[in-house]
């Protein structure tokens, strides 16, 4: 029978901002942490220790224009629905009466 292969692994990580702001969150491979336009991702941890690890490996990805293109696909997607379900409508009923 096979050793089991750990599945999914957690780390606190404790952070200290420029600022003056501190905190503490447990994250895990799918729930990185958020800290303004910073993403913290956890990628491995020491797989000789195991379930033992004092260790994990983690990435930092600065990504400062995350939340305008959300935006602004929000804003076109919100756009493309006024036009299919907005004032084409009538404006076609218009031409339609002036055509008779």
């Amino acid at each position: 029978m096979p050793f089991p292969e750990i599945r999914q692994y957690y780390a606190t990580l404790d952070y200290y901002l420029k600022e003056g702001g501190e905190g503490s969150k447990v994250i895990s491979v799918n729930d990185p942490l958020k800290v303004k336009d910073w993403y913290v991702y956890q990628l491995n941890f020491d797989e000789e220790m195991r379930r033992w690890a004092t260790s994990t490996e983690v990435e930092l990805v600065y990504d400062p224009w995350l939340t305008p293109v959300f935006t602004s696909i929000w804003v076109l997607f919100t756009g493309a629905i006024f036009l299919l379900l907005g004032p084409s409508n009538s404006i076609y009923k218009q031409t339609k009466k002036e055509e008779e």
